[in-house]
């Protein structure tokens, strides 16, 4: 089978987006952890920079913007708090295709960026730590389409 591997012209087109989103929005900085694809920005709608501090029990509005470098017929939400070596999992509303999503499937490898708008539900019991927000994109047959790695720090109230 053959690997989908994004596609070198997609680079400059990706630098641009950047450049553009800059200067438009708060962009929080990132980690790419493991994406085929190519993640350009990810919007913590409560947070200016990282870590972002995010509270037990909340819900963070986010939006994830992307290239595809190849076409997916579905898409899956992954997402975590890793907190040192242990996964907290986190519910993401909507699914990326489903009912009330900004995406719809199948997808196709674009050089228009893709937005996905969503809801992360933090648990009421994620310890209060530094840790880590992990978001993925999965394709078709569960790869990673585009993974987002965020430093975060929790809360059980804001920090006075």
């Amino acid at each position: 089978m053959a690997s989908a591997q994004p596609k070198k012209g997609y680079l400059s087109l990706v630098v641009f987006i950047f450049v553009v989103s800059c200067a438009t929005a708060e962009i929080v900085t990132f980690e790419n952890c493991g994406s085929k694809s190519y993640p350009v920005s990810i919007d913590i709608h409560s947070c200016a920079e990282a870590p972002c501090i995010i509270l037990n029990g909340t819900q963070e509005n986010v939006t994830l913007t992307f290239l595809a470098s190849y076409t997916s017929s579905s898409l899956a939400d992954e997402a975590n708090l890793r907190i040192k070596t242990a996964k907290v999992p986190v519910d993401v509303i909507p699914e990326p295709c489903g009912s009330g999503s900004s995406i719809t499937c199948p997808m196709e490898a674009s050089d228009t960026p893709y937005e996905f708008n969503s809801t992360l539900l933090i648990p009421t019991d994620a310890a209060p730590v530094d840790a880590y927000l992990e978001l993925k994109l999965l394709d078709y047959i569960g790869e990673i389409m585009v993974c987002y790695r965020v430093g975060v720090r929790i809360f059980r109230e804001y920090p006075s």
